[in-house]
């Protein structure tokens, strides 16, 4: 009886343990893959938050800029539907230039971020 049991076929297939780990390793990559692309799409929406504040600021810059100097003077404003804030200044400078300064805050995911532009307006 001994002698037959030692030649009988071996079993082919997965032991429940090489099944379970396989499962565990797998789990892991998914986790991992999910947790790289929320961390993606939170870069991408900063991104798109500093974009839209960057190009508020150049807009009112470039507005301000294109006006004559008489005209030009400190104000602020705001965009409900972007939630940025705008504050802008304009400076008397010599020769006959303005400085014209616009500082733009906007919301991200750490909080309320600021930038700024500057830009010599010749009158």
């Amino acid at each position: 009886m001994l002698a037959a049991m030692a030649h009988a076929p071996r079993r082919r297939g997965f032991a429940l343990v090489e099944v379970l780990l396989a499962l565990v390793l797998l789990a892991v990559g998914a986790l991992a893959l999910v947790g790289a692309t929320g961390m993606a799409l939170r870069s991408a929406n900063a991104a798109d938050s500093q974009s839209a504040a960057a190009t508020a600021a150049r807009n009112r810059v470039e507005m301000l800029a294109a006006r004559q100097c008489a005209t030009l003077a400190d104000s602020a404003g705001a965009d409900s539907a972007t939630a940025i804030r705008e504050r802008w200044a304009v400076t008397a400078s010599r020769n006959g230039t303005r400085l014209v300064t616009d500082s733009v805050t906007y919301a991200d995911q750490t909080g309320r971020r600021t930038i700024g532009l500057e830009r010599v307006v010749v009158c």
